[in-house]
């Protein structure tokens, strides 16, 4: 990761604090658990990158828009419950993480779906993570 220095926040136990801006994709599991969804919005930036200091410890979150269907994220987190990256609205495209096919037209792994132009991953392990979108 590394585009200029990432922009810090702070979530604290109650869910107050500093909220990442949108685009950065960072935020708590929208069903209240006691995780973190990464869900870039790229609305025309090509890259961002945010880093969210949760009880459960910091989410660090960079990606770029390489335009024509391709997109890289980098995530290094321990309390993330999805990760959902864009997808082309048409061709073929793969997405993968760490190399690994999560979706090439059907599920592949870490139960991927397509939902509203994003493959959704879950139960990606924690750690260091890169996730890729590629046409074919």
């Amino acid at each position: 990761m590394g585009w200029g220095r990432p922009r810090e926040v702070s979530v604290g136990g109650t869910g107050r604090g500093a909220v990442p801006r949108p685009g950065q994709g960072l935020a708590p599991d929208p069903d209240g658990a006691p995780t973190y969804r990464v869900a870039p919005h790229p609305g025309g930036v090509g890259r961002a990158e945010g880093r969210l200091t949760t009880p459960a410890g910091v989410i660090a979150a960079s990606w770029r828009d390489r335009g024509r269907g391709g997109f890289d994220l980098d995530v290094d987190a321990g309390a993330v419950s999805e990760i959902a990256v864009p997808v082309p609205d048409s061709g073929t495209y793969v997405v993968r993480v760490d190399g690994r096919t999560a979706w090439d037209r059907t599920a592949r792994a870490y139960s991927a779906r397509v939902d509203g132009g994003r493959v959704v991953l879950a139960g990606v392990p924690a750690g260091s993570r890169t996730v890729t979108v590629r046409k074919r």
